[in-house]
């Protein structure tokens, strides 16, 4: 029975998980872990993997099988993070009314509205809008740039106006995380150039 390998890479802020996937010729996928790289390593596996460290379309190869046969293209054109104390949104919006509604739209207004960790999730939310004006790489209105949640609690970008004509056809993929003290945000934006 001979199997398809290849090598999935998953961005994660600092540092990149990798996975194994087996792919055998009944058709049934086997995906496990192999292993996360730091900052400091990733230098390093790039030059073990000329393939990976290849750039095309202004984005990195996905390696395939375990010599790193190229394949399937996915062409990143930005990346964007940032992080917020979620304390200093907080005061914002306390002391001006009128922050919360040039920043947020009455989307991001609602679902936070009632929660315990109010504070958090528009501290979560106003940091992955400089998540994707970073990635997108342009300067534009708070309301342009909506973030949502999907039905399984995956937060999910809404674009309006600029951020819409910048973004194109190409896809942002956001990912969120907050606590008491701190919210950040990742964003990558996926597309031809």
């Amino acid at each position: 029975m001979q199997a398809e390998q290849a090598l999935l890479i998953r961005i994660i802020p600092c540092k990149l998980e990798i996975w194994l996937s087996y792919l055998t010729s009944e058709g049934t996928l086997f995906i496990s872990w192999f292993g996360i790289l730091s900052c400091y390593r990733l230098k390093r596996f790039m030059a073990l993997n000329r393939s990976f460290g290849r750039r095309s379309g202004g984005g990195w190869r996905k390696i395939d099988g375990l010599l790193g046969k190229e394949s399937v293209e996915m062409p990143i054109l930005g990346i964007g993070t940032d992080i917020v104390e979620t304390e200093r949104v907080r005061e914002m919006c306390e002391r001006d009314s009128a922050f919360c509604r040039r920043v947020f739209t009455r989307t991001e207004l609602d679902y936070s509205e009632g929660k315990i960790t109010k504070y958090q999730h528009l501290a979560a939310r106003f940091s992955a809008k400089e998540a994707v004006a970073k990635a997108l790489g342009g300067s534009f209105s708070w309301q342009d740039v909506e973030v949502v949640n999907n039905s399984a609690g995956k937060p999910m970008v809404n674009l309006y106006g600029r951020a819409k004509e910048a973004a194109g056809s190409a896809r942002v993929h956001l990912s969120v995380s907050h606590t008491r003290g701190y919210a950040c945000a990742m964003a990558v934006v996926e597309g031809e150039e």
